[in-house]
């Protein structure tokens, strides 16, 4: 498993040429800011994976290849950005751009297909993540400490009662012999 917690390229196949590659971040980086998301492009072998830390507003593009194979693309959203509905939409883009890819052209390949998904993604509203927050006020800690304090006499109580029960008892008997 591979993973960055920065967006860009990663291009651990060597199959960008560094004009495409600073292409390929030039959009990437258009899109971030224009989006609020992170992106990020990866070249890696067949057996291997990508993953993020914080997997949030987060758009992967994994190009897998083996020597002497077509390779496979994997196209992933974080769950925050429900792309369901889009899912042909996403498929035709995948397909369009597929030409670039036959002719080895990884950079305008890329590029395609992140441009296609920033159409996409007008239509799509992203989910912010929900944060919880709980504040205490200082009427809720004296709750607190109040019950404590008011349990502790409580208890304090109940052990002197039982202390004076005993010594009266033993006063008793002492009386009775």
């Amino acid at each position: 498993m591979i993973g960055n917690s920065y967006a860009g390229v990663n291009d651990t196949l060597k199959l960008f040429s560094e004009e495409e590659k600073v292409s390929v971040e030039q959009k990437i980086t258009e899109l971030e800011d224009k989006r609020k998301l992170h992106i990020h492009v990866n070249t890696l072998p067949y057996e291997e994976g990508f993953s993020v830390a914080d997997p949030e507003k987060v758009i992967i593009l994994n190009i897998k290849k083996e020597e002497n194979s077509k390779g496979k693309i994997e196209l992933n959203f974080s769950r925050d950005i429900d792309v369901e509905e889009y899912q042909e939409d996403i498929n035709l883009i995948l397909n369009n751009a597929e030409e670039a890819l036959s002719k080895g052209e990884i950079g305008k390949y890329s590029i395609e297909v992140l441009e296609g998904i920033d159409g996409i993604l007008d239509k799509i509203k992203i989910e912010e993540p929900i944060v919880i927050e709980e504040e205490v006020t200082k009427n809720e800690k004296f709750n607190i400490f109040g019950g404590i304090a008011i349990a502790f006499f409580v208890i304090f109580g109940i052990i002197i009662r039982v202390l004076s029960i005993q010594k009266k008892r033993k006063e008793l008997k002492e009386k009775n012999r």
